[in-house]
């Protein structure tokens, strides 16, 4: 069987650089005039640059850094969308109602 908790160590991230790229990611949304769509890339590119500086040189820890800035975003926006009481599973990523739109929109045709 599969130990959840054996293949979850496995996975390389480093949580100081998790947290600093979220934390500065926070800072960058309320404090810097930065458009939005631009912090998710500075927390990939941060991420890698921290976790270079902390881990040493090489590609692999360049690939590894970078998941984890982007992994800070993407933890951002849950614990954002937790904190607003939205549920993920019942809106369609912009906030709207999942039941406002149908799933699969079908033209009536007219056969005359």
């Amino acid at each position: 069987m599969f130990n959840l908790s054996e293949i979850v160590a496995q996975i390389p991230i480093n949580v100081y650089v998790l947290v600093g790229c979220l934390v500065a990611g926070w800072l960058m949304k309320k404090f810097l005039p930065t458009d939005n769509k631009f912090i998710p890339l500075a927390m990939v590119i941060l991420g890698a640059i921290v976790y270079l500086l902390l881990e040493g040189f090489s590609v692999e820890n360049i690939i590894i850094g970078a998941f984890t800035g982007a992994a800070s975003t993407g933890l951002h926006q849950v614990f954002k969308q937790y904190i607003e009481g939205k549920d993920l599973a019942s809106t369609n990523g912009d906030g709207s109602k999942a039941e406002d739109f149908e799933a699969d929109p079908i033209e009536e045709r007219s056969d005359k």
